[in-house]
C-alpha cells in the first residue's frame, strides 16, 4: 500500500492474466481435465495457484493510477502514462479473448473503477468527480447491436447505473446467491449483453425473447433478495409507516402479476419490479443517509457553548486568585541578584520564554490539528508518545538553561542544586518507562486462554511485579491485600473469587475505612492512595493477566516521574522579575502591576503545561494497553472478569473501566501537578495526618492562613477547568469535522470511530474529574511534594515559631 509505488501491483496482476490465460488454454486441450494433480506440477499453472485445475472468475485489481493521482495529481504527465499503460493491458486481454473463441464464448470482461478523483488525486469526498467513475463491459464473442441504443453515428450512447447495482448483477451473471443485505437493481443491460449470443443477428427477436424470459427470472431472484432484508430490517428497526406500508402494496401488485403468464403482463411485472427495487432504495436512502442537520446543529453550537462557559469560569477563578498575595511553590526559592547586565538580561530572557511552555502550546495544537487527518488517526499511538517524548526533552532543555543562566560562576553550588531537584532524571526515567509502554501495546495480543494455571515463566513475571509493587507503593493495608489477590488472580485465572475481592478492597474497603477517624486515625482519603489502591484493579480487567500489573506499574511512574520533572522545573521559573535598570524607572505602583501580570502569566502557563502532559499521559497509557480506536480493539473479557453470568450495567462498568483507564489514573494524578503550586495546603495536610496542630499567635496570621487556602482552592478550580477546557476542545474539534466531513467516505471508517470513542471518554473523564476535584478539596491534600521536602519546611517553621515563642518570654 505504499502509495509511491506505482508498478509492482499493476505488474502482479499483468502476470496473473498470463497465468490464467495460460491454464485456460491447457483446459482447452484437455491437459487438465482427468488429472487435477497434473496442473499443480505444471509450470506455468504451479505459480498461479496449486490447487487449481480450471477457473470461472479472474479478478485483477490494479493500483497504479489510484497511487499516480495520490502522489503526482490527476492532470500529470505520470497519470497520462499510467493510463496509457492501462490501456495497453486492457487491450492485450481483449485480444487474447478475441482470439480464443473456444475458450472464451461465454465470457464478459468488465472494467470498472470504484471512486473518482479530483485534480490533485485526491477521493473519498461526495463531489462529482469522485463519486462518479466509469464501467467498461465487453462481451469478445455476443451481440452487442441490440443491447445498447445508438446515436446517428452508429455509436453507443453512454448511460448510467448506481454502483450498488453491480452487486446484484454479477450475482445473478455468476449463478450465486445474492447478497442478504444488498439494495442495487439487476441491470437489464449488462444481463442481455451476456445473453445474447452471435447467432442472435439472425433471430433478433428470438434472442429478445429469451434474454427478455431469462431477465425476469432475475429479477424475481433481486426483488424476493430485497423483501426477505426490508422485512428483517423491519422488524429490528422501524421504517417510517408511510413509507413501509406503500413499498407493502407495490410488492402485493408485482406479486399479483407474476401469476400471469402472458408477453404483456410480463413486461408489466418487470416495470412493477424494477419500481419496487427504486422505491426501496429511497425510502432506505431517506432513513439511513439523510443526516438530521437541525440536531447536528444544535449540538455543535450547545458545545461550543459549554466551552465558553469554561473559559468564562477560568478567567473569573484566575482573577479570584490573588497571585501577588499568593505564596505559590513558583516563588519560594530564593532569588539571586545577577552580578552583571548581561546576566540579568539572560535571566530575564530565559524567564520570559521557557521552552517549555512553547512546546506545551505546540504540541497541543499539533494534536487538535492532526485530530482531522487520517494518517495521525492511523498511527495515533506513536505520535502520542512522540509528543510526551519532545515535552520531556523541552523540560531537559529548560533545565539546562537554567543552570547556565542561574548560577554561571558559582559551579559547586549550581551543580549541587541540579543534582538535587532531579529534573533531568526524573525525565529521563519517564521517557524510558514511556518507551516500554510503546513496546508493551504494539506486542499486545488479546487472548481468551482457558488455562486455569499460568505458566512458570508468567508465574515468575507476576512474582517480580507482585513484589516490586509492595516494596515501593505499600501505601495502606488494603493495598496490600489488593495486590496478594491480583497475584492469586493472574496465577489461577478461572477463580472468580480473586478479582472480587481486589474490587471490593479497592473500591468498598479503602473509601469506608478513610471515611470513619475510628477506622484509619491517621491517614485520609486522598486521590493519591485512591490511585495506587485502584492500580491492581486495572492490572486484573486486563485480559492478559500476567504482563497486566507490569503495564500499570508502568503507567503510575511515568507519570510520577513526568510529574516530578515538569513540576520542579516549574518551581525553578521566578515568579516576579528581578530588579535591573529597566525597573528602575518605572514607578513603585507600574511596578507592582508588572509584577502581578508576570505572577499570572506564569502561573497560567504552568497550569496550562501540567494540563497538556495529564492529556498526553491519557492518550500513552489508552495506546499502552493494547487498546486502539476501533470497536474490535475493545476487550470485551474484561467485562465479564470475577463475573459468572452477564449483567449489562456492572460489564459495561468493568469494560469502561479497563478501556478508559488511562483517563481515569490521569485524572486521579492531576493533583501532583497542582501540589507545585501551593506550599500552605502541603503543610497543612501532613499537620492533619500526623495529629500536629499548630497553635495560632496572632488572629493575623490566622487570616492569612485562610486567604492562602482561598487562593489555593482558586488555583485548583483553574486548573480542573483549564483541564476540562483543553480536553473538550481536542473532542470539539473531532465533533466539527465529522459533523464536517460527514460525505466523505474516510468518515465512516476512521473518522467515525475515533469520534465515538472521544465522547465516551470525555464522559468518563468528566465523571471522574468531578470526583478528583471533590476529593482533593474536601482533604485539601496536594500528596507529591515528597515527605522529607515538607519535613524540612513544617521543622523550619516550627523552629522559627519556637524562638519567637522564647524571645516574647525573655
Amino acid at each position: 500500500m505504499n502509495v509511491r509505488d506505482t508498478e509492482t501491483v499493476d505488474t502482479g496482476v499483468r502476470n496473473s492474466w498470463k497465468k490464467a490465460h495460460a491454464l485456460a488454454l491447457k483446459n482447452r486441450n484437455g491437459s487438465n481435465s482427468d488429472n487435477n494433480s497434473s496442473s499443480s506440477t505444471s509450470n506455468d499453472s504451479a505459480s498461479f495457484d496449486c490447487n487449481v485445475a480450471d477457473w470461472d472468475v479472474w479478478i485483477g485489481h490494479m493500483l497504479g493510477a489510484d497511487h499516480v493521482g495520490h502522489t503526482y495529481g490527476a492532470k500529470t504527465k505520470e497519470m497520462r502514462n499510467k493510463l496509457e499503460q492501462n490501456d495497453r493491458d486492457i487491450r492485450n486481454i481483449m485480444n487474447d479473448m478475441k482470439t480464443e473463441k473456444e475458450v472464451y464464448k461465454n465470457a464478459l470482461f468488465l472494467v470498472f473503477g470504484d471512486h473518482g478523483m479530483t485534480d490533485e488525486g485526491d477521493h473519498g469526498g461526495s463531489s462529482e468527480v469522485e463519486v462518479n467513475s466509469f464501467l467498461f463491459a465487453h462481451r469478445p464473442h455476443g451481440n452487442i447491436k441490440e443491447v445498447f441504443e445508438r446515436d446517428d453515428d452508429d455509436d453507443i450512447i453512454e448511460s448510467e447505473m448506481l454502483q450498488i447495482d453491480l452487486v446484484p448483477t454479477l450475482a445473478v451473471l455468476m449463478d450465486v446467491p445474492i447478497p442478504f443485505s444488498s439494495l442495487g437493481v439487476v441491470n437489464e443491460k449488462l444481463w442481455n449483453l451476456f445473453h445474447y449470443d452471435e447467432k442472435d443477428d439472425a433471430d433478433t427477436n428470438n434472442g429478445e425473447q429469451r434474454g427478455s424470459a431469462s431477465f425476469a427470472y432475475a429479477l424475481d431472484q433481486n426483488v424476493r433478495q430485497v423483501w426477505r432484508y426490508i422485512n428483517a430490517y423491519h422488524r429490528v428497526k422501524r421504517f417510517e409507516t408511510s413509507a413501509f406500508t406503500r413499498l407493502e402494496e407495490m410488492h402485493g401488485r408485482y406479486q399479483n402479476t407474476s401469476r400471469l403468464e402472458s408477453t404483456g403482463s410480463r413486461e408489466k411485472k418487470k416495470e412493477l419490479g424494477l419500481a419496487f427495487l427504486r422505491e426501496t432504495q429511497t425510502m432506505t436512502r431517506s432513513a439511513w443517509v439523510t443526516f438530521g442537520m437541525l440536531s447536528m446543529v444544535f449540538g455543535v453550537i450547545g458545545f461550543f457553548g459549554v466551552l465558553l462557559l469554561y473559559m468564562y469560569c477560568i478567567a473569573y477563578f484566575t482573577s479570584k486568585a490573588d497571585v501577588t498575595d499568593a505564596k505559590f511553590e513558583t516563588g519560594r526559592r530564593k532569588k539571586v541578584a545577577p552580578t552583571s547586565a548581561s546576566s540579568a538580561t539572560n535571566s530575564q530572557s530565559f524567564t520570559s520564554f521557557p521552552c517549555l511552555f512553547v512546546a506545551s502550546v505546540v504540541v497541543y495544537f499539533l494534536s487538535l490539528a492532526a485530530r482531522c487527518s487520517n494518517s495521525f488517526i492511523e498511527s495515533e499511538r506513536e505520535m502520542y508518545q512522540y509528543l510526551l517524548a519532545t515535552l520531556l526533552a523541552s523540560t531537559c532543555i529548560d533545565r539546562l538553561r537554567f543552570h547556565k543562566n542561574k548560577h554561571p560562576r558559582d559551579s559547586f553550588v549550581s551543580s549541587n542544586r541540579f543534582a538535587k531537584d532531579g529534573v533531568i532524571y526524573n525525565a529521563i526515567l519517564a521517557m524510558i518507562c514511556n518507551a516500554l509502554l510503546a513496546r508493551i501495546g504494539d506486542t499486545w495480543v488479546k487472548t481468551n486462554s482457558t488455562e486455569e494455571i499460568s505458566s512458570s515463566r508468567e508465574s515468575l513475571l507476576i512474582f517480580a511485579t507482585f513484589c516490586f509493587a509492595m516494596s515501593h507503593h505499600l501505601q495502606n493495608f488494603e493495598m496490600a491485600v489488593s495486590w496478594i489477590f491480583w497475584a492469586f488472580s493472574a496465577t489461577y485465572r478461572n477463580n472468580l473469587w480473586y478479582p472480587r475481592i481486589v474490587f471490593a478492597c479497592s473500591w468498598i474497603w479503602f473509601p469506608v475505612t478513610r471515611q470513619f477517624e475510628s477506622l484509619s486515625p491517621r491517614r485520609r482519603l486522598n486521590s493519591r492512595d485512591f490511585l495506587w489502591t485502584l492500580l491492581p484493579v486495572f492490572a486484573v480487567l486486563t485480559n492478559s493477566t500476567h504482563i497486566g500489573g507490569v503495564f500499570v506499574l508502568l503507567s503510575a511512574h511515568m507519570m510520577n516521574f513526568s510529574s516530578k520533572s515538569i513540576g520542579n522545573m516549574l518551581t525553578l521559573f521566578p515568579s516576579t522579575s528581578r530588579p535591573d535598570a529597566r525597573h528602575s524607572s518605572l514607578s513603585k505602583s507600574r511596578r507592582d502591576e508588572k509584577e502581578e501580570r508576570e505572577k499570572t502569566i506564569f502561573l497560567s502557563g504552568s497550569i496550562f503545561t501540567a494540563c497538556v502532559a495529564s492529556l498526553l499521559f491519557s492518550q500513552v497509557i489508552f495506546y499502552g494497553g493494547g487498546h486502539w480506536v476501533k470497536f474490535n480493539g475493545l476487550r470485551f473479557t474484561a467485562g465479564m472478569t470475577g463475573m459468572d453470568s452477564f449483567n449489562w450495567y456492572l460489564c459495561g462498568i468493568l469494560l469502561g473501566l479497563d478501556t478508559f483507564c488511562g483517563e481515569i489514573i490521569s485524572v486521579l494524578m492531576f493533583p501532583i501537578f497542582l501540589s507545585y503550586f501551593s506550599l500552605s495546603s502541603s503543610l497543612s495536610s501532613l499537620s492533619m495526618r500526623g495529629g500536629w496542630k499548630e497553635k495560632q499567635q496572632e488572629g493575623q496570621e490566622e487570616q492569612e492562613e485562610q486567604k492562602q487556602k482561598r487562593v489555593d482552592l482558586n488555583v485548583r478550580s483553574v486548573g480542573f477547568l483549564t483541564l476540562a477546557f483543553l480536553r473538550g476542545l481536542g473532542v470539539f474539534v473531532s465533533t466539527f469535522f465529522v459533523a464536517y466531513e460527514r460525505r466523505h467516505l474516510m468518515t465512516w471508517a476512521i473518522f467515525a470511530p475515533k469520534f465515538i470513542f472521544e465522547i465516551c471518554s470525555l464522559l468518563c473523564f468528566e465523571c471522574f474529574l468531578v470526583f478528583s476535584f471533590v476529593l482533593a478539596s474536601k482533604t485539601r491534600v496536594y500528596e507529591t511534594l515528597s515527605e522529607k521536602k515538607i519535613d524540612e519546611d513544617f521543622k523550619m517553621r516550627e523552629r522559627t515559631r519556637r524562638s519567637k515563642v522564647y524571645k516574647s518570654r525573655a
